[in-house]
């Protein structure tokens, strides 16, 4: 059954009511400006227009206007944030801080029973986290599920939308949504921040809170709509855990006998990290290591398939190439010149600004497959917003990358 959401406003802050449950207390809304300044916004007004909310928030000496706005579908609800800088046509303006430009903070009320967060431990590694209080939401979470003490759940995504990309932090007995465009000199904000849902079963909060963020947002449809590769279905071996960065020809060949003999149905190979040409984690080469591959990968995938009865072979990438992105004294960034860009921080990454990005996965794509490679694991892709911090806006550049990959496999 369809629940109603509302939002009351008391004295400065803001209560948000789902249904009969309070869900979040004292909600503030602040933006930050490039000089460091946090600015909190007091609500005005609140109008409702079919299925959405819209907060106003009174006058700012620096801005032209600031908004949050509900929308609401069935157990789902999305929000998106609004606000622009006023500008001086000669002056020196201010602009929105490239880290947390804005913050929204709540507190949950004791309708929480526990949750668990996944959050991004390192730049390259998420991980979860348990708890039953705000404050130990950990900085850079993304998703969250909370067990209500009313016996249903929430479900909490957080959102990449326009030039802004949000994150969850805990803050004392509060938690705090973060957007962020990783970029110096905006002075405007238009993006959706987060989706959340509640319902009597966490699956169901789950698939509502999906539902909605990519039909509004217009993204690829969810993990349960997506084509599964024969090879999910079946069991495989990653080289990492055995060899790290050490992964050889001699070690992998070992491997797939060891596992022929015990009669373990492998029937998928993943050579990680560790095969590429690469100096000072900066990609050199697309082709393998010869020291470690001596025979090539060509004759290594035969060997693999007719001996072993492995099916597909897949290897490891970085999304810039390897972690650092292209070696610029190498013979690959010569050769292929228009097809990388080096950022503010002196990062060589695919370039993504034109073609050169789809060009430059296009002739690696094609080397691999001649010599019988059948899939990529694609890793660090969060390092987008490193490469391109305060250069280019990150998640315009994601989205770019993403799509130039797609279009080459």
């Amino acid at each position: 059954m369809r629940k109603k959401f509302t939002v009351i406003k008391k004295d400065t802050a803001l209560t948000l009511n789902y249904g009969a449950l309070a869900l979040l207390e004292h909600l503030i809304f602040s933006f930050q400006t490039d000089d460091g300044a946090l600015h909190q916004l007091a609500p005005e007004a609140i109008a409702t227009e079919g299925a959405k909310i819209h907060i106003t928030f009174a006058a700012h000496e620096l801005l032209t206007h600031s908004s949050l706005t509900f929308s609401t579908a069935d157990n789902a609800v999305l929000l998106s944030c609004s606000l622009a800088i006023k500008r001086h046509p000669f002056y020196r303006n201010p602009a929105l801080r490239g880290i947390s430009s804005a913050v929204i903070s709540a507190r949950p009320t004791e309708a929480f029973k526990r949750w668990t967060a996944i959050y991004r431990h390192k730049d390259w590694w998420s991980r979860p986290a348990f708890s039953d209080t705000a404050e130990y939401v950990p900085d850079r979470t993304h998703v969250v599920y909370a067990e209500l003490a009313g016996g249903e759940y929430l479900h909490a995504l957080t959102l990449a939308e326009g030039d802004f990309a949000s994150h969850l932090a805990g803050d004392d007995d509060a938690i705090s949504l973060h957007l962020s465009s990783f970029a110096e000199g905006k002075s405007e904000m238009s993006a959706f921040a987060i989706a959340f849902a509640v319902a009597s079963d966490p699956y169901k909060a789950a698939d509502s809170v999906f539902a909605y963020a990519t039909q509004t947002l217009q993204l690829p449809s969810y993990v349960e709509h997506k084509r599964r590769l024969p090879l999910n279905e079946t069991l495989g071996w990653c080289s990492w855990d055995a060899f790290y960065h050490q992964v050889d020809e001699k070690g992998v060949l070992e491997k797939a006998a060891e596992l022929t003999e015990k009669g373990v149905p492998v029937r998928w190979m993943l050579i990680d990290d560790g095969w590429l040409q690469q100096n000072e984690q900066r990609l050199t080469s697309l082709e393998e290591d010869r020291e470690k591959f001596p025979s090539g990968f060509a004759e290594l995938i035969h060997t693999l398939k007719r001996e072993h009865g492995i099916q597909w072979v897949g290897v490891w990438h970085a999304f810039a190439g390897y972690w650092g992105g292209i070696d610029p004294a190498s013979s690959l960034a010569k050769a292929m010149p228009n097809c990388f860009y080096t950022t503010a921080n002196g990062a060589m990454v695919p370039n993504v600004i034109d073609e050169g990005a789809r060009t430059f996965w296009d002739r690696w794509y094609g080397m691999l497959r001649s010599k019988g490679v059948d899939f990529v694991k694609v890793d660090g892709q969060s390092s987008v917003a490193n490469h391109y911090l305060y250069d280019e806006r990150a998640t315009v550049m994601a989205q770019r990358a993403h799509a130039a990959l797609d279009a080459a496999v």
